[in-house]
């Protein structure tokens, strides 16, 4: 190709792919000069417009790393066992050990899966999480309740 004084007037933008969340508000700073690829979530869509047709994967799931998964399936790939292991504890937390309301069959089907592929159970990596985790003895009670917060607006009520 060729490159012409336009090409350096006209601003660069970074595609973007938003996992997990499908806000603006949730994103990163700078989202808004960012080209949007794709969505990939599990939450409630509540996506502005965008300037293309964009492809969006949701699915009422409890995790968005079941579907993570499913999409290696789809298109045939194994995970390598580092990813492997990333989505089933992915999975893990945000099922609480597939115990939460929120997990489906789906997650359950994904995690004896990758806990087959990582020789490692749900039970391991649970612990293993809960070990890292901060301990709320130590931080205060409003760090503790804003540390995984968000923030939706609905017909402009915060």
């Amino acid at each position: 190709g060729f490159v012409t004084r336009r090409n350096f007037l006209q601003k660069p933008y970074n595609n973007l792919i938003l996992v997990d969340h499908n806000e603006k508000e949730q994103s990163i700073n700078g989202i808004q000069e960012a080209h949007i690829e794709e969505i990939i979530d599990h939450h409630r869509i509540n996506m502005e417009k965008t300037d293309t047709p964009i492809f969006v994967y949701a699915e009422p799931v409890g995790s968005t790393c079941t579907i993570i998964y499913e999409m290696y399936k789809k298109n045939k790939i194994v995970p390598e066992k580092e990813s492997a292991i990333m989505l089933l504890g992915g999975i893990v937390s945000d099922t609480v050990c597939l115990k939460s309301p929120t997990t489906t069959e789906k997650d359950i089907k994904a995690v004896e899966r990758l806990e087959k592929l990582t020789k490692i159970t749900k039970e391991k990596i649970s612990e293993i999480l809960l070990s890292a985790a901060v301990k709320f003895e130590d931080i205060n009670c409003r760090k503790a309740i804003l540390s995984d917060f968000k923030t939706y607006t609905e017909n402009s009520v915060l």
